[in-house]
């Protein structure tokens, strides 16, 4: 362990840029050709749901690491990585639609990654993408109570 990563701190760093850029990329790969926000959304509603498939406490887990860098300044170098989560939200929500659209838009996909932690079935989570979805293409108003 010592020889790769030196100490636990370069453990933890190494572990926690590999999760930060895993998601990163997972988000990154589904946007490419998409040309509007609800497409945009309505793919990383799926890439979300898979990722939670994938790994059922990625959410909790980027939290945890995102409040230890903040808390321990030998995990600085972590910092940017939030700086590039916030970067993913702005070319999502798309540059004229301002901040509100990219915190809304990061809400609601993180959100989806953390509801319920890791107990929520699956299919629990497909089914709220699902309603999400219909949200994003019709609005609150399209939905029957």
């Amino acid at each position: 362990m010592y020889h790769h990563f030196g100490n636990k701190t370069g453990l933890y760093i190494a572990a926690a840029t590999e999760a930060q850029s895993h998601v990163l990329e997972v988000f990154g790969a589904v946007l490419d050709g998409r040309p509007n926000l609800a497409d945009r959304v309505t793919a990383l509603l799926a890439a979300a749901v898979r990722l939670r498939e994938e790994h059922p406490n990625v959410a909790k887990y980027l939290s945890v690491v995102q409040q230890d860098a903040v808390r321990h300044p030998e995990l600085g170098e972590l910092t940017s990585y939030e700086e590039q989560f916030d970067e993913l939200w702005h070319v999502v929500a798309g540059d004229s639609r301002g901040r509100g659209m990219a915190v809304a838009v990061r809400a609601i996909i993180e959100g989806l990654l953390a509801v319920g932690g890791s107990e929520l079935s699956a299919a629990a989570v497909s089914a709220a993408a699902d309603v999400l979805q219909q949200i994003v293409n019709g609005g609150l108003a399209g939905l029957h109570s």
